[in-house]
């Protein structure tokens, strides 16, 4: 299974560990992609089974 974090850029420090830290427990058992949310990301997430969203401002 593919799962692909969604997550806000820039990331600030806390954010950036808490993004690491759940991508980092799903990669023991699947196979995980990190990338900034996009207005165009639908598209980009092709290939995808599930969407980790932990984006909170939605790419603003």
């Amino acid at each position: 299974m593919r799962i692909t974090v969604v997550h806000d850029a820039p990331l600030d420090l806390h954010h950036e560990k808490m993004v690491n830290s759940v991508v980092n427990s799903l990669e023991k058992s699947f196979e995980v992609d990190s990338r900034p949310f996009e207005i165009d990301a639908v598209g980009r997430l092709r290939g995808t089974d599930l969407v980790f969203n932990l984006t909170t401002a939605m790419g603003n």
